[in-house]
């Protein structure tokens, strides 16, 4: 059997402060300690456009078109996406996002979980 891929898509747009960014490293890594040894992983950060190397401080926009065209294209068995509440409106004919959870700081609640009908943690 495959081991479990899973990406974490983490939100450094301007309104992901500081406090916010500690709050999200600290989910990732409890995620991670829990799958340790049994998942591999990606962590791809995200603003305006995605991002492989971490810019540790937020600018910039929100775009989930890119996360979620991007979930949809790498098919992990599940995609975390740690972000606030940006607007998000789900596009006509999306197809079926695979198994994909958010992870909301700093809010109790995300308009892409709403929109996509997601489950929030």
């Amino acid at each position: 059997s495959r081991t479990p891929h899973f990406t974490l898509y983490v939100d450094r747009s301007g309104s992901f402060d500081s406090q916010k960014t500690a709050r999200a490293t600290a989910l990732i890594s409890t995620v991670l300690k829990k799958y340790r040894g049994r998942v591999t992983q990606d962590v791809i950060y995200f603003n305006d456009k995605l991002m492989v190397d971490d810019p540790k401080i937020g600018a910039g926009g929100t775009n989930y078109t890119a996360v979620v065209d991007n979930i949809i294209k790498d098919q992990a068995h599940l995609s975390l996406i740690i972000t606030d509440d940006d607007s998000y409106t789900r596009p006509e004919n999306l197809p079926k996002l695979p198994k994909t959870i958010v992870l909301p700081v700093g809010a109790q609640h995300t308009e892409i979980a709403k929109e996509l009908k997601l489950i929030e943690v």
